[in-house]
């Protein structure tokens, strides 16, 4: 089975309360998002007995996610200090974060994407912002076609650690984009599509417009944070 992104959107308040301590056992739910699959245990229902289910699963997690739970509620998604392996964690429990057992019902988010974008529809994207030759026969009359330089398009491949220029670990690519930065992304993306390019896959097109672009459009308009998760 295929691997595609998936967009979400949400608040930027709520996360702050998530991160600022408003929102009670914030840890445990970090710790529940990363802990709900990896026990075999029957845990009480989380809508009829949420506390009595974070409860379980914080004492259920596994120490050094408890660990990393503790550090998002009191640092949020903050890689400085952190080892090599526990950035890795850190990566895994964000991408974990955008699921309906994540922060689903904390977070509120919104689901953009309908089926996910492809990886190669993103690098066929972010190729228009480079120069090339098209048209002409054999080499002969063909133009060339300058591109659009980019600033965050790159991190919709890559993805993007929070809080600095870093990839994350290619198991677990996510980025998350504040309101102004979707606005920024907005005019590159919108950018790139306007470019007089034929597409190599004219489906990549479509997909891009169906999948990416609303969910930018949605983000940059309401001033709402842009989440994508590779998965």
């Amino acid at each position: 089975m295929g691997m595609f992104w998936q967009f979400f959107s949400f608040d930027p308040q709520r996360w702050e309360a998530l991160v600022t301590g408003q929102v009670p056992d914030a840890k445990k739910y970090f710790a529940a998002s990363a802990t709900w699959d990896q026990v075999d245990d029957d845990f009480p229902d989380p809508e009829e007995q949420p506390k009595q289910y974070l409860d379980a699963l914080w004492k259920s997690a596994q120490p050094e996610v408890a660990a990393m739970a503790q550090h998002i509620a009191l640092n949020g998604i903050s890689y400085r200090g952190l080892t090599t392996a526990s950035a890795a964690l850190l990566d895994s429990m964000v991408v974990g974060f955008f699921c309906r057992e994540g922060l689903e019902s904390v977070l509120h988010f919104t689901i953009e994407h309908k089926d996910g974008l492809s990886p190669k529809a993103v690098s066929e994207l972010l190729s228009r912002s480079q120069p090339a030759r098209t048209g002409g026969f054999l080499g002969f009359g063909s133009k060339v076609s300058l591109g659009q330089p980019v600033n965050l398009s790159p991190w919709l491949a890559t993805g993007r650690r929070n809080g600095t220029n870093d990839a994350p670990t290619p198991d677990d690519k996510y980025f998350i984009f504040s309101g102004s930065e979707a606005r920024e992304l907005l005019t590159e993306v919108t950018g790139l599509l306007a470019i007089d390019r034929q597409w190599q896959t004219p489906e990549f097109e479509r997909h891009i417009r169906r999948e990416l672009l609303p969910a930018i459009e949605r983000a940059a308009g309401a001033n709402l944070c842009l989440a994508g998760r590779y998965t």
